[in-house]
């Protein structure tokens, strides 16, 4: 497979944008371990986030031939209306699992994870130097040099459908952390009842004065903030237009369909912390695969953060467990990058003094 799409990264201008410009060549050889973790967990916040909070908080305690690195939730960032319970957050700190894991292999990082769903603390990797070369397989270092090009895709996708081939590498990648990706291609009949559960969700939320209140929070109109989503984002669904010349707007209705080649619901056995933090890592592995495969992969929360629609998708579609998130996935163009954190704005280092 050619990998020149994922290894070479356009630099950024944009401050709020830089951390997307991450180059692994930048790595020095002889780097420390310390350094080469460090260096990781600059690809970890490219991770996917609901409405872009990213609200992880690791913490890197390297000494010598050891490093060890926690992941935490950063509950000022939860949304208190959107997602009450922190699932969606603990979902996006799932996907920077991920991210860091799939790095630290491809640098070379021996690893561990142990996940520790708990209010203060949700995972502690424990990093060692190795005289032995990490092997890393191809899939999972096709998907780590994906992550700087990884995108949320906010446009409609392209009327050509993904292959069965393609759907069953996405399907097969989401089980290796544990959850399941269920696909709807065109004709499924249940592709109508998520979209008008979708339709549903959207109309409920607009209709909530403390929704729209919450996310103008996260909507950056001067497109300064490291944060948030920028206004040209299109709502919460995508862009959609209805003639060459007319203004874009948010889609609705069979349009939700008719720009959603494929969708997809990513589902768990439960619906504990742990799950959630399954769900993240899979929804990573998801759209890195995508990426590989240049494919899009775009998110809707509408029928999963209110409790009473996510019920109905569960029963409506006959689930085999929770859904944890709704996708829609195709072929299209590149989107612009979201602003990311400073690293240091996430990361405490806590390794002792030289």
């Amino acid at each position: 497979m050619d990998l020149s799409d994922f290894i070479v990264v356009v630099p950024s201008a944009d401050p709020t944008t830089a951390a997307w410009s991450h180059d692994q060549r930048e790595l020095a050889a002889d780097a420390t371990l310390g350094e080469r973790v460090r260096f990781a967990l600059g690809f970890a916040i490219l991770a996917p986030s609901i409405r872009n909070t990213q609200p992880w908080r690791f913490t890197l305690a390297a000494d010598g031939d050891a490093a060890v690195v926690t992941l935490a939730c950063e509950r000022a960032r939860v949304l208190a209306v959107a997602d009450p319970e922190g699932r969606a957050a603990t979902l996006s700190c799932g996907a920077a699992l991920e991210c860091l894991t799939l790095s630290l292999a491809h640098l070379g990082v021996a690893h561990e994870v142990a996940l520790t769903p708990a209010p203060g603390l949700l995972a502690r990797i424990t990093c060692r130097a190795s005289t032995r070369p990490i092997t890393q397989v191809p899939e999972d270092m096709w998907m780590s040099q994906a992550i700087p090009k990884r995108r949320s895709s906010r446009a409609p996708m392209a009327d050509r459908p993904v292959s069965d081939k393609l759907t069953a590498r996405l399907v097969a990648v989401a089980e290796a952390t544990g959850a399941r990706l269920l696909p709807l291609p065109p004709g499924d009949p249940r592709r109508a009842t998520l979209v008008a559960l979708i339709d549903a969700g959207e109309r409920a939320q607009q209709a909530d004065p403390a929704f729209r209140a919450e996310l103008a929070d996260w909507t950056d109109a001067e497109a300064r903030r490291h944060d948030g989503l920028r206004v040209e984002a299109g709502g919460r669904t995508f862009l959609w237009r209805d003639g060459d010349d007319a203004p874009p707007r948010p889609a609705r209705g069979e349009e939700l369909e008719r720009g959603s080649p494929l969708l997809a619901i990513l589902t768990t056995p439960g619906d504990a912390t742990l799950d959630h933090l399954h769900a993240g890592r899979a929804l990573a592995r998801v759209m890195l695969r995508g990426r590989v495969d240049h494919l899009w992969v775009g998110l809707f929360g509408q029928p999963i953060e209110q409790p009473e629609l996510r019920a109905r998708l569960q029963t409506a579609l006959a689930l085999p467990g929770f859904p944890q998130a709704a996708l829609r996935l195709g072929h299209g163009g590149d989107g612009p990058p979201t602003p990311r954190r400073p690293l240091a704005d996430v990361l405490v280092d806590a390794s002792p003094a030289p």
